[in-house]
């Protein structure tokens, strides 16, 4: 079977439920086993949803300046209404092939499936890293990497099959998302300083991030969630905002997050007797940018363009396990949760064999 035809299937597996994957994992781990050094499953603690790491060509103990593919299986929901074919029957169309997680990103493992004969032979070792649940929870990735550390798998390289039209991108920024939970204290409205007005705390807070956005470079925070209150005739006794922090550099982010903490501080001890707690509710760390011979030879080699991936995605965890990483995928990103996915089979078959002479290249450096 080639790209196309792996893909075919793929896109025919539905794999956005939030529960559970079952059918996905064992159709990749039957197509995987016979190739495989070793494989171990990882299943999320919150779910049932897995996701798998890999050896191809190797025990994943102490695989050294191993070459790391990594991507995700999940889809989003489909609005199929909003289609104009089948999201799940992969549908071949004036080049196209269209199909949920056609681009996103079901085509890297499509490619992956095509070559496990040349990866197999390869003479460092070969890591697959496949994710369940990026679009939802990040549970995966954060499972893959404990397990990669625990392993003692050392990379060389990691590679992350996202959409990025065959570019490279050596960065993206970090998500991380943060849930503010305020406690006032409630009473009747037409004597207002006998109670904590919770939203008053909520209002400070945002117009505190809405400076803060202003002052720390390259890096963004939005408050864009924001419930308080129950009746008009009571002050409000409780409020609750969520805000995200964007940033290149994670240390970036970390000191936006303490500057809101001690401002946090600041209006517990100006309101005595409220409580405000700060809750981390999702973490994507940034691929930050460094500095790399390697990645600057397979650069000039390839001719690859070079930009920033615009949207989350795993690289950053596996840039903390070690090496180089970098996202690399066939596809435009603008197509990626909108109805009607498709990728161009000749731009397909082109990423399969750049990929795959990508591979080579870093496995002899």
């Amino acid at each position: 079977m080639n790209e196309i035809e792996f893909l075919k299937d793929l896109v025919s597996i539905k794999s956005f439920n939030t529960k559970e994957n079952k059918q996905i994992i064992e159709y990749l781990k039957n197509k995987l086993s016979p190739f495989a050094s070793e494989i171990i499953t990882l299943t999320n603690k919150t779910d049932s949803r897995q996701s798998l790491l890999i050896g191809l060509n190797t025990p994943l103990a102490n695989a050294k300046e191993a070459i790391v593919l990594s991507g995700h299986i999940d889809t989003v929901i489909a609005d199929e209404k909003s289609y104009a074919t089948n999201p799940y029957i992969p549908t071949i169309k004036d080049g196209k092939l269209y199909g949920l997680g056609a681009i996103d990103m079901k085509s890297f493992f499509a490619c992956i499936l095509a070559n496990l004969e040349v990866l197999k032979s390869k003479n460092k070792p070969i890591v697959l890293a496949i994710t369940g649940d990026e679009e939802t929870k990040l549970e995966g990735i954060k499972l893959i990497t404990d397990k990669m550390k625990q392993q003692n798998i050392i990379p060389k390289c990691s590679i992350v099959g996202e959409p990025t039209n065959m570019d490279i991108c050596l960065s993206s920024k970090s998500c991380y998302e943060y849930q503010v939970e305020i406690v006032g204290k409630g009473c009747h409205s037409s004597a207002p300083q006998n109670g904590i007005n919770a939203n008053y705390i909520a209002a400070r807070i945002m117009l505190f991030i809405e400076k803060l956005n202003m002052k720390i470079n390259n890096t963004s925070l939005s408050c864009n969630i924001i419930n308080g209150g129950e009746k008009v005739n009571i002050v409000s006794s409780f409020a609750k905002l969520v805000f995200d922090i964007r940033s290149p550099y994670t240390n970036f982010a970390e000191k936006a997050i303490s500057k809101i903490r001690q401002f946090a501080s600041r209006l517990q001890a100006k309101y005595k007797g409220c409580k405000i707690s700060i809750t981390k509710t999702l973490e994507i760390p940034a691929l930050e940018k460094r500095k790399s011979k390697t990645i600057d030879k397979l650069i000039r080699q390839f001719s690859l363009k070079e930009k920033e991936f615009r949207g989350g995605c795993e690289a950053g965890y596996l840039q903390q396990v070690g090496g180089d990483a970098f996202v690399f995928g066939v596809g435009d990103l603008n197509l990626a949760h909108k109805p009607n996915e498709f990728v161009e089979i000749d731009q397909l078959e082109t990423y399969n064999q750049k990929l795959m002479q990508m591979i080579d290249f870093l496995c002899k450096q």
